[in-house]
């Protein structure tokens, strides 16, 4: 315990010197420290904070930039950015880089923008394991750029880790934990036998009324309702049945069914031609651009310098022109009615052969 402590003393320590030779513009110290820094985060046993890499990957490209030192300059600052992709901002309400040391952090985070971020392959089951790039808590799933990262590993059962990783591939996650992971906390979502009165009731209907006993008028009702359930599954093979209801009288439970008449010839109808008239409207739209429009073009060309035409060639350009222009008006037509048309089957339903607006979303 006293070991960790010491080392994470020495890493809060190398740190705040870094930012002290910043502070005072000790840029050749500032670089010395950084070094420690990298070291000491190794022993860091405790979760870094989300802003403390972001910043020392800042001021540690300042540091080589204030050196006359580009090209380090340029690679630390790109490595703040695929850990902080607003680093502009923070070096912004820094106020210590100058326009040009602005400028090319801004064209770096364009660079790094245009790279995808990759999609960390963390087993969806790690029990009590928790994984933390950077400082913020990664999961399956969670999505990062390529680069040098600082992962931190909270294990139940290890000591917490802090590693510093050159690559988002091929990591055996749970290898850091080599004495187990732990069980899965509870993930708060109450189960069925927790959910009381929302239990779905069963469908069957047990009667447990005694022969002995007088049965009272509703058992006539359920005994009816149960010759009209087994009718609709021999006749009427295109309905649905809504939800079970259920209501208490005495002690004999009731069951309604309601039957509810699905639409799905109309649907499918409704939606065939709605297809159809959007083939018909791109194909016009098509037609326009890549027929009518040119002919057009050529005919204003023509316009404007009669001599390059003969009558005969005019005669020809004005007739393909119009045989286009009907054509693309046609499909537009055909388009329009198509898809009005479908749409007015699809979001309609059939009551009793009485088209009903709005019927497609009536159950």
């Amino acid at each position: 315990f006293f070991c960790q402590l010491a080392a994470a003393e020495t890493s809060i320590e190398s740190y705040a010197q870094f930012i002290d030779h910043i502070t005072d513009e000790e840029y050749k110290a500032a670089l010395r420290t950084a070094d420690l820094v990298d070291e000491a985060l190794l022993l860091q046993s405790d979760l870094i904070d989300v802003q403390t890499l972001p910043d020392f990957w800042m001021y540690r490209g300042l540091a080589y930039s204030n050196r006359r030192k580009k090209e380090q300059a340029m690679m630390a600052w790109r490595q703040g950015l695929r850990v902080d992709i607003q680093l502009l901002n923070r070096a912004e309400e820094s106020g210590v880089f100058n326009i040009e040391q602005l400028d090319i952090i801004a064209a770096l985070t364009q660079e790094i923008s245009a790279q995808h971020e990759r999609r960390l392959d963390i087993p969806s089951q790690t029990g009590q394991i928790q994984f933390f790039l950077d400082g913020r808590l990664v999961k399956a799933g969670s999505l990062s750029y390529e680069g040098r990262h600082l992962l931190q590993v909270k294990c139940p059962f290890d000591p917490f880790q802090s590693i510093w990783i050159d690559g988002l591939q091929n990591i055996d996650w749970l290898s850091y934990c080599p004495n187990g992971m732990g069980e899965a906390k509870a993930s708060g979502i109450p189960s069925l036998g927790d959910l009381g009165g929302l239990i779905i009731p069963p469908p069957a209907i047990v009667n447990s009324t005694p022969e002995s006993q007088d049965v009272p008028e509703e058992t006539e009702t359920i005994a009816a309702s149960d010759a009209q359930v087994s009718k609709p599954e021999e006749s009427n093979t295109n309905n649905r049945a809504a939800p079970l209801t259920t209501t208490r009288s005495g002690s004999t439970d009731q069951v309604e069914i309601m039957i509810i008449p699905t639409n799905d010839f109309r649907d499918r109808v409704g939606m065939g031609c709605m297809i159809g008239g959007g083939v018909f409207l791109t194909a016009g739209v098509l037609t326009h651009f890549t027929a009518v429009r040119p002919r057009y073009e050529r005919i204003e060309a023509a316009r404007s310098n009669p001599q390059s035409v003969t009558r005969v060639q005019a005669d020809q350009l004005t007739a393909s022109f119009n045989s286009s222009r009907w054509t693309t008006i046609a499909l537009l037509g055909a388009g329009v009615a198509m898809s009005g048309s479908g749409a007015a089957v699809y979001f309609t339903a059939s009551d009793n052969g009485i088209p009903v607006l709005g019927g497609h979303w009536r159950f």
